[in-house]
């Protein structure tokens, strides 16, 4: 008993040790009176009033570099001196000097979460009264870590190994530490030694605000084996007139646990470009001025006549990853092994799972095909 005490006690200390570190080696310099001060991130609303608003929140800090794939406890000293909650920073760490950026991205649904949304809002609103045009608000904030290991190591991944990201909504936050880590050293590989795609699965077309200013980096990034696809999920397309486009196709495939009445709401388009799987009954790439004209990014997406009036079970529908990863393996692979970086839902994860298991092939290897050698690290999330 005294002994676990005695362990539980240092292990307190450690951290308060090292989150002390964090911020007196932050503001020390500048004023040597407080050895202790927060952060103040800049916080962006996105509001989502049916899934809950999303939170990016932004800062500095002077600290040691952390490894990706690493997380933070963040405290919000303006909500609770008392609770701290761990996020995953979307920044890769800085290899010169000390000074670190943060980013994260925090989906606000209940308890504390919700009321620093509240609390942003509140922020917003008094900028608003005094007649401040403010695009962004300022928050205290108290970080502790890093913990966790790192998912990453690019000294130890040879050159040839493909990599594939899979990411769901928030989820991004995980895998976008290594993309932008391997494209920052794409200048030293050739052309053909490795293939590079992120697939981002996402609510509405303009949660791509979220990371707008990476995703403009990313898409001017000078690697011709990179590509960006971008799936929405839950939003209409709109036709050139404004109005919602209800084109039906033909082909529709029932998934166990939707009603008869159910399927016929939905159609599914084929199309022997894009990927399709009964839990996403409609996928369309976009086309007109609603699509991205170059060849690395591309915006698709899963949609029905009525979005609102679609069932939860559809609710939690992705594209098929299995039919994704093969055309990832089948048509951009060219050697080599491949790793898939995934954060996401639970069924997200889980289809992947399923999808590395049935690509996998150790008699191909042990032939010399090492493309069928697939590997994944993936991190739970409980949200798309």
């Amino acid at each position: 008993m005294i002994a676990s005490l005695g362990v539980w006690l240092l292990d307190r200390g450690v951290r308060l040790l090292r989150m002390a570190l964090i911020h007196y080696r932050g503001f020390g310099r500048e004023k040597a009176s407080l050895l202790f001060k927060h952060f103040d991130a800049r916080t962006q609303i996105f509001a989502d009033d049916i899934h809950g608003d999303v939170l990016r929140m932004d800062f500095e800090t002077d600290q040691a570099r952390w490894k990706i794939g690493q997380h933070f406890f963040l405290c919000f000293p303006e909500i609770s001196w008392w609770q701290a909650h761990p996020f995953t920073p979307s920044t890769r760490p800085s290899r010169i000097g000390t000074r670190q950026s943060h980013s994260y991205l925090i989906r606000t649904r209940g308890g504390e979460t919700r009321k620093l949304a509240r609390l942003a809002h509140r922020k917003q609103d008094a900028a608003c009264t005094e007649k401040v045009h403010a695009e962004s608000t300022s928050t205290n904030v108290v970080v502790s870590g890093p913990y966790g290991r790192s998912i990453f190591e690019r000294n130890r991944i040879p050159n040839d190994t493909n990599i594939l990201c899979v990411a769901g909504g928030t989820g991004i936050t995980y895998i976008l530490p290594v993309i932008i880590d391997v494209l920052s050293h794409a200048q030293t590989l050739s052309p053909s030694s490795r293939a590079l795609e992120l697939i981002w699965m996402i609510r509405r077309k303009g949660d791509m605000q979220w990371i707008s200013e990476e995703l403009n980096r990313l898409r001017s990034a000078r690697s011709a084996n990179f590509k960006i696809r971008v799936f929405v999920t839950r939003e209409e397309p709109v036709n050139n007139d404004g109005s919602a486009d209800t084109h039906e196709a033909p082909g529709l495939q029932k998934e166990p646990g939707i009603t008869e009445n159910e399927i016929n709401e939905l159609r599914l388009e084929t199309d022997s470009k894009s990927a399709i799987s009964v839990v996403s009954p409609i996928l369309r790439e976009e086309t007109g001025s609603d699509s991205d004209t170059s060849q690395n990014f591309v915006i698709e997406r899963l949609h029905s006549q009525n979005v609102k009036a679609l069932p939860s079970s559809i609710d939690r529908a992705h594209p098929d990853v299995s039919a994704l990863m093969g055309e990832f393996i089948s048509n951009r692979v060219v050697c080599g092994p491949s790793q898939v970086f995934a954060s996401g839902p639970p069924r997200l994860i889980s289809d992947l799972r399923n999808a590395v298991a049935s690509y996998n092939s150790g008699r191909k290897v042990w032939k010399g095909d090492e493309k069928y050698d697939v590997t994944l690290v993936c991190d739970n999330r409980l949200e798309l």
